[in-house]
């Protein structure tokens, strides 16, 4: 995707859905446009380090570990990530009702509630957003 910038988002809080729809919440967020949903048709592993999800044959986003994700500091993120471990707490409460938001498909199971953030750090890689 030569020529189109790239967002990088580091994920605090994941959750599926269902099968073609994940919930994540920006770490570090502190409102209701930090919670985003990935609406897509495809997924794909890619050399282990990253999972690609596609819609109608586009890239959407990628996901990797911080290590993977060819920011150009890592230990950045990864300090941002343990700060986060203490913020996320207070969070909680904003992100079930974020979580909650979406998930309103009464076709498909209720999604699980959130829990703390897992100990592994994501960074969410989003072409031409």
């Amino acid at each position: 995707m030569a020529g189109c910038p790239i967002n990088r988002y580091l994920v605090g809080q994941l959750a599926w859905l269902d099968s073609h729809r994940l919930f994540w919440f920006t770490a570090h967020g502190d409102s209701a446009e930090d919670g985003h949903v990935l609406e897509f048709d495809e997924l794909q592993c890619v050399a282990e380090q990253w999972i690609c999800f596609y819609a109608g044959g586009q890239l959407l986003a990628c996901l990797s570990a911080i290590r993977a994700a060819g920011v150009e500091d890592p230990d950045d993120y990864l300090i941002a990530w343990q700060l986060w471990h203490e913020v996320a707490p207070r969070r909680t409460k904003l992100i079930r009702s974020c979580l909650a938001r979406w998930a309103t498909d009464e076709d498909e199971p209720a999604p699980e509630k959130p829990r703390r953030p897992s100990r592994a750090p994501f960074v969410a890689i989003h072409p031409c957003t």
